[in-house]
């Protein structure tokens, strides 16, 4: 949905080709942090069927991050801005076939919690950095990562992991 108002916004002039992006960045990852967010409070709360629904439902995030790309290079973003996404499509692609194809138990697979912890935090970089991209949204960016830790230590107390 981001995809078509921004380039129906772009079609129509009202939005230069070089802010186009930072606006589906912001609300691409902001909207994807909230739906991780999301996903730990469902595991929390014992639903993991919702928190399966939920992760399946949040991998569509790679329609506006394969958008933000395509839109990206005609703005000739610099190397980092795809290196940004490139970690965030990876722990994307990563959480969508461990969790939800998978179903790997991550009680029991060291490798895969060392895995996702690791491309958990090296997603928020990328996701601070796409954010930052647009200026002052980079402090909405960083709230919602200081609630989504929080959760995480919550989840990791509740649960053990």
């Amino acid at each position: 949905m981001c995809c078509i108002i921004a380039f129906d916004s772009l079609r129509r002039g009202e939005v230069e080709l070089t802010t186009m992006p930072d606006l589906v960045g912001v609300i691409t990852v902001n909207g994807y942090l909230l739906l991780i967010v999301a996903i730990c409070a469902a595991r929390i709360s014992g639903r993991d069927e919702m928190a399966r629904s939920i992760g399946i439902a949040s991998s569509l995030v790679l329609i506006p991050l394969a958008c933000l790309i395509f839109v990206a290079f005609n703005a000739d973003r610099n190397g980092f801005y795809f290196v940004w996404l490139g970690l965030i499509i990876a722990f994307v692609l990563f959480e969508l076939i461990a969790d939800s194809i998978l179903q790997i138990d991550f009680h029991y697979a060291r490798w895969a919690i060392i895995s996702y912890v690791t491309l958990f935090f090296v997603m928020i970089l990328g996701i601070i950095g796409v954010a930052a991209q647009a200026g002052q949204a980079w402090f909405v960016a960083t709230i919602v990562t200081i609630i989504m830790a929080a959760v995480a230590f919550v989840w990791r107390g509740i649960d053990g992991l």
